[in-house]
């Protein structure tokens, strides 16, 4: 383990990431979780059968539990920006840090910028 500003230890299979715009801070990501969705357009034939389909790459999402060092650290808001795996991500949705002993946790919506 590794440990954040304020000495939390930054759990197995977390991640930091620091945000390019709006906060402007680093925070500890834990369930990190992207997801990369693809469309499906069936195929049918000249009697609506169904005979195949295609699948596209649609706009990665991802969501995550966000740590805060410390009571009074800003916390993300829709539109900041921040980059995992070379790919550029805009918060979306966020709910309220809620207190966890003595960790301030939240979590978030993103969505890839492309």
């Amino acid at each position: 383990m590794s440990l954040h500003r304020s000495n939390v230890a930054i759990g197995y299979g977390s991640i930091t990431v620091t945000f390019l715009t709006g906060t402007l801070q680093t925070y500890i990501l834990e369930n990190w979780e992207p997801k990369f969705p693809v469309t499906t357009i069936d195929r049918k034939d000249n009697l609506s059968q169904p005979n195949g389909f295609v699948q596209v790459d649609d706009v990665r999402t991802a969501s995550a539990t966000f740590q805060l060092a410390t009571a009074s650290q800003a916390v993300p808001a829709p539109g900041d920006r921040f980059i995992v795996d070379a790919a550029e991500y805009v918060v979306g949705e966020v709910s309220m840090p809620k207190t966890q002993g003595s960790i301030w946790k939240g979590t978030f919506q993103a969505r890839e910028n492309r």
